[in-house]
């Protein structure tokens, strides 16, 4: 075996670069489709797919958003700790606990329970000052909606508020993505039911919303008053296939280099378990990067990184922070050669898709599996 010279003080030794004009892009994109008329609200919760949320935030707003979407009443608050004042709906779970934070931080809220909708108003009444609150109709995802009997229940209770006032009336979609559309069409007749009981009982709803990235471009009569929009606004959408529809980039590009390289003769094999042997003569190259990063163990022996512009198959088992790929086909290969893990290098790329199909999951759970240590650098 001859060993190569190592690669010393590299730093950072794995990182993410974020494209701030890519998410400006993709916000124009929708922009573009859904017209002036209808909110833009681009979903930045898990930390915006792990790109940082307040930066993506006041990209987002900076090139047309309107609203900003979050899971978590946590979620939301450094986005105003950061000075953003657009408006926030938090889509998730609502907790009497959290109605300080909600009033204080001007925070529109789903709301899917008496108790919390009494502490709302008990806080705002404090505050003397407005809770915009919105309701999630269930009519088919069978998760956090209220059905439509609960849902009209907790509607009429916010009619005697004086302080907590019912903004908007929502849906999610089950599988607005599948080619299939009669589900989703169910869904949202259910939807229209609804409202058209509400309108019956003189309760307007100022905001509907119900598409998600698939339905925003498979059915132009769902976009209403505000269409969310959550893994595209990074590039990417919950089919492929889907990408024909609009002009997206990805966002992300994920980076690390080559810190070590070695010759090994055939039969040699290489990581724990001995699971890649040579079977010729072979330059592998050692890359700092592995599962504590977010580079998953599955990865072994099925993925590939881009180095000078060619795929590197992975050679062995993924460990905690490394990785070895075999640069044999890939000439002039050296310390110190940048190699990306997910992105386009030259005219080659791996995408978020690609990994996902290493992995047997979906390409947003790649993007937020990128572990928080992971430095990220906006370019």
């Amino acid at each position: 075996m001859t060993c190569g010279e190592e690669l010393s003080n590299l730093e950072p030794r794995v990182w993410v670069e974020v494209d701030l004009s890519a998410i400006a892009n993709n916000v124009a994109a929708f922009r573009k489709i859904v017209g002036a008329k209808v909110r833009l609200m681009p979903l930045i919760k898990g930390d915006a797919y792990g790109c940082g949320a307040p930066t993506v935030g006041k990209a987002a707003i900076a090139n047309g958003a309107d609203w900003l979407g979050v899971e978590l009443v946590e979620e939301a608050l450094p986005l105003r700790e950061a000075g953003l004042q657009a408006p926030i709906l938090v889509s998730g779970p609502a907790c009497p606990q959290d109605a300080g934070a909600i009033a204080a931080n001007r925070l529109r809220v789903t709301v899917r329970d008496l108790e919390t909708v009494d502490t709302l108003e008990a806080e705002a009444q404090s505050w003397r000052r407005e809770i915009r609150v919105h309701v999630e109709l269930d009519t088919g995802l069978n998760r956090l909606g209220l059905c439509e009997e609960e849902a009209l229940a907790l509607i009429r209770r916010l009619q005697e508020c004086q302080f907590v006032k019912l903004e908007g009336v929502w849906t999610h979609f089950a599988e607005s993505d599948e080619d299939d559309p009669d589900f989703t069409e169910q869904q949202f007749q259910k939807y229209l039911s609804f409202l058209r009981r509400l309108g019956e009982q003189g309760i307007p709803v100022p905001i509907r919303h119900v598409a998600n990235s698939a339905a925003l471009l498979k059915f132009p009569r769902m976009h209403l008053d505000m269409v969310r929009f959550g893994e595209s606004v990074y590039g990417y959408l919950p089919k492929k296939s889907l990408g024909e529809m609009a002009a997206l980039q990805p966002v992300i590009t994920w980076k690390s280099r080559v810190i070590q390289t070695r010759t090994i003769r055939p039969g040699e094999s290489i990581g724990y378990g001995r699971t890649w042997t040579a079977r010729r003569t072979s330059l592998v190259g050692t890359i700092p990067v592995g599962y504590a990063d977010g580079y998953r163990r599955c990865f072994s022996n099925r993925s590939s990184v881009l180095v000078r512009g060619k795929r590197a198959p992975l050679a062995g088992r993924v460990s905690m922070h490394m990785i070895v790929v075999d640069l044999t086909d890939i000439p002039g290969a050296t310390i110190g050669d940048e190699v990306v893990l997910l992105g386009k290098q030259k005219e080659a790329e791996i995408s978020a898709y690609d990994l996902a199909g290493w992995a047997d999951t979906a390409e947003f759970e790649i993007l937020v599996g990128i572990s928080p240590q992971v430095e990220r650098l906006y370019v």
